[in-house]
């Protein structure tokens, strides 16, 4: 499924939206993350491989939520 990002900043903070590009439906939103530590492109790698891992750990607890009987 296609996913948008959008990434703000506030001082020294960022937070991080993911969401689905055609209904605007949040998938996953970090905020608080220290600009601080993303100064080399390998903490700018480390932090992605953490959002991939949060937004697979979310994806799956959405797939086991009991569906709504019809």
């Amino acid at each position: 499924m296609p996913l948008s990002c959008r990434c703000s900043h506030e001082s020294s903070s960022a937070r991080i939206r993911i969401y689905d590009a055609a209904t605007g439906e949040p998938h996953l939103v970090v905020a608080g993350i220290s600009i601080h530590r993303l100064k080399t492109s390998h903490e700018i790698t480390k932090l992605v491989g953490e959002l991939r891992h949060e937004l697979g750990f979310c994806a799956t607890a959405i797939e086991l939520k009991p569906r709504p009987s019809s």
